[in-house]
């Protein structure tokens, strides 16, 4: 609202200077809030006394206002620290908490698995070699004797007949048996019924070869175990690592597989109790052929 000094002719906007003029500094009061069209300056006061009362009032209510407003915004500051603050920290708990659960739930997960993997890969093997060793059938072993050919018939028809010819025990110093054991050769012949004469094939081979089929002993002690025989390639490597040359013309194996050939075991002295012969073909796992022989005749 403009309004105009009647004491220096002074025009100026009376809500800016807040009734104070800015030439004379002559404080200007209206007597109603609405009365815009008379000026009210009243010369019978002093303008010291005029601005001293007035401006003391104005000062103290404008420094009044002042401190509650700069009160009111620090207050007002200080609320919305504390709620950013509170808020924050609030935020950090939560996604702590949501962090740590998260956590906890995976080294549950891990632990459990920890556990549970290794039992069942354990009961997985566990009943494939299972599956692996069963037998489609329940063959009780034919009784044979040393000297006796043994027939065997594959899958495919074709037929071998296995002789035991004889066992010793083998005192070559090669071999470092074991105090109170013996090594103990099983030597054997292998022959084709069914080969005609043209098929024959020298250097100890057989014409047809095995293939899937496997022919293998079993030397069964008196204390109820059943030993496999010596690596054939550990017999090799007693001779003085001999290649599979050697092993051939010898016919030294884990299996009876040569036309003549010889098979290993080592033993206790005196715990030989019979010699057990099993046909499987390892393709289908079937047990096909299987054989014992009580009577042992070992020579020294």
């Amino acid at each position: 609202m403009k309004v105009t000094c009647r004491n220096c002719g002074k025009r100026f906007d009376y809500d800016t200077y807040t009734g104070l003029c800015p030439k004379c500094s002559t404080y200007y009061r209206i007597d109603s809030a609405y009365d815009t069209s008379a000026d009210t300056y009243d010369y019978s006061e002093t303008d010291d006394d005029l601005y001293g009362d007035e401006e003391d009032d104005f000062d103290d209510s404008l420094n009044s206002d002042y401190s509650q407003t700069s009160n009111t915004i620090e207050q007002g500051k200080t609320a919305s620290i504390r709620t950013s603050r509170q808020s924050h920290t609030e935020n950090v708990r939560s996604v702590a908490f949501k962090k740590n659960r998260k956590l906890t739930a995976l080294l549950l997960v891990l632990i459990v698995l920890a556990f549970i993997v290794p039992f069942f890969a354990t009961q997985y093997n566990i009943r494939a070699k299972q599956k692996e060793n069963c037998l489609s059938q329940v063959i009780a072993p034919v009784p044979a004797s040393m000297g006796e050919p043994l027939s065997f018939e594959t899958e495919d028809h074709y037929r071998y007949e296995l002789t035991i010819q004889s066992m010793s025990v083998v005192t070559d110093a090669c071999y470092q048996i074991p105090d109170g054991y013996q090594l103990i050769g099983i030597s054997y012949t292998l022959s084709e019924p069914d080969a005609a004469a043209e098929d024959i094939i020298d250097d100890n081979q057989l014409s047809r070869s095995l293939g899937y089929d496997d022919i293998t002993p079993y030397l069964c002690t008196q204390s109820g175990e059943y030993l496999q025989p010596i690596d054939a390639y550990d017999i090799a490597k007693a001779q003085g690592d001999k290649d599979y040359e050697w092993r051939q013309t010898t016919g030294t194996s884990s299996d009876f597989e040569y036309p003549k050939g010889t098979v290993y075991f080592l033993v206790k002295g005196g715990d030989i109790a019979n010699l057990l012969i099993q046909h499987t073909n390892y393709e289908s796992t079937n047990l096909l052929e299987s054989y014992q022989i009580d009577q042992l005749e070992v020579t020294e």
